[in-house]
């Protein structure tokens, strides 16, 4: 007869803690090496939530010029409603009255843009009005740009049709 361990397997099962080392190791360079690769996504995601809060404030500007929606007992049949581009503090802010500085300031509503390098340039000034019940203005185009190489066109036209690419 055979010796009594000719057939008794001498592996044993399961994982050495230095397999799980390798592996552990393994996944944190990868990881590290893909970390910087997300910055950009990013940096791309906030400046589209920038470029998204500037169409709503025009378009919610624009509708409630439309829709003669008047804050206040000074005015009947309407106001126009306009956005000012506040660049000093990277904000929009969202008006009644036929220009920025002899509005009403109680009926003003900010819109912050979320990534502070966020500049818009404005072909002619530094708001957009809309006339009222007609939401027509003159046409402007507007450009969002970062320190990134994000851009945003988005032109306004007579009729107040805002459109972006």
């Amino acid at each position: 007869m055979g010796s009594p361990n000719c057939c008794k397997n001498n592996f044993r099962t399961g994982i050495s803690s230095v397999e799980c080392l390798v592996v552990a190791a393994l996944l944190a360079v990868c990881v590290a090496l893909s970390a910087p690769l997300d910055t950009g996504g990013a940096r791309f995601w906030m400046f589209a939530a920038d470029r998204d809060a500037a169409l709503a404030a025009l378009r919610h500007a624009r509708a409630r010029a439309v829709a003669g929606v008047c804050f206040g007992e000074s005015c009947a049949g309407g106001a126009a409603h306009g956005v000012h581009f506040d660049l000093q503090n990277a904000r929009l802010i969202i008006f009644q009255g036929s220009d920025f500085a002899s509005r009403n300031k109680n009926y003003d509503e900010a819109v912050d843009f979320e990534n502070r390098s966020t500049r818009a340039v404005l072909s002619s000034g530094r708001e957009i009005i809309f006339e009222a019940n007609s939401g027509n203005t003159p046409g402007v185009s507007l450009v969002l740009q970062d320190d990134f190489g994000h851009r945003a066109d988005i032109p306004i036209g007579e009729s107040g049709l805002i459109d972006w690419r």
